[in-house]
């Protein structure tokens, strides 16, 4: 047949099996834990203050010092920048952060921080 060859199958890709970055069950013996704080799951309807910006989001995973959240679509936010971000949680009631943008993947959105999360007794420290 015109162009057909016969190749050996090729291994699933590795990416492919990789566990998500908040997936602390998943043992990876091969790559060190570089997390400061265990994650713990959640799902916390946030609002970020982007400067006079309000963008409403959730919060899908905490740590002492950092939220990883879900916002719609915007380029307010930038590797950097500085916001506040209101949380409302029912196990821990409301509380507002400052954080500061360490990572950014399409609409979801880690923050680091400037002063410890209060979920005290829950992330397992």
């Amino acid at each position: 047949m015109y162009g057909a060859r016969h190749c050996a199958p090729r291994p699933p890709c590795a990416l492919a099996t990789l566990a998500k970055p908040y997936d602390a069950t998943h043992a990876m013996s091969s790559v060190p834990e570089r997390r400061r704080h265990p994650r713990i799951s959640v799902s916390w309807p946030v609002r970020l203050w982007v400067d006079d910006e309000a963008l409403l989001g959730r919060a899908e995973d905490v740590s002492r010092h950092g939220l990883w959240v879900t916002v719609p679509p915007t380029t307010a936010l930038k590797l950097g920048k500085t916001c506040w971000i209101d949380v409302l949680s029912e196990e821990f009631g409301s509380f507002t952060v400052a954080g500061e943008v360490r990572h950014i993947a399409g609409r979801r959105v880690g923050l680091e921080t400037t002063r410890p999360v209060p979920i005290a007794g829950h992330d397992r420290e």
